[in-house]
């Protein structure tokens, strides 16, 4: 799947292909920079730069191992912000708002995929 959008707003769009099995070539631009990591669960290019997207699809067409990894990865990217994990995260704020951070702010999720990313 191409991801060639800079805005918030189409950030499920690789989620989505992530979940079906499909490699993602996008910006990272927008709420996706949170999870779409250049070599782990996609292949990143520079917004508006058509020269850096043919790189992508070329590098993404070219290495078999390389959409394997990133294939891998995106299932565990997907399956991490699916629902049920949003919504905890989302809940576990609004608890914490609500009593007016009196037992501090919940912690950052630190996504597997990132821990991926690392080894």
């Amino acid at each position: 799947t191409l991801f060639p959008y800079t805005t918030l707003f189409r950030s499920l769009v690789p989620v989505e292909a992530m979940s079906s099995g499909t490699p993602v070539i996008g910006t990272g631009t927008g709420g996706s920079g949170e999870f779409l990591l250049d070599g782990v669960n996609c292949v990143r290019f520079t917004a508006g730069d058509a020269p850096d997207l043919a790189a992508a699809v070329g590098r993404l067409a070219g290495d078999p191992e390389l959409r394997r990894r990133i294939v891998s990865a995106g299932f565990v990217t997907a399956a991490e912000l699916d629902v049920e994990h949003l919504t905890d995260a989302y809940e576990a704020w609004h608890a914490a708002a609500a009593e007016g951070y009196a037992h501090g702010r919940p912690p950052d999720r630190r996504l597997d995929v990132i821990r991926l990313a690392a080894n």
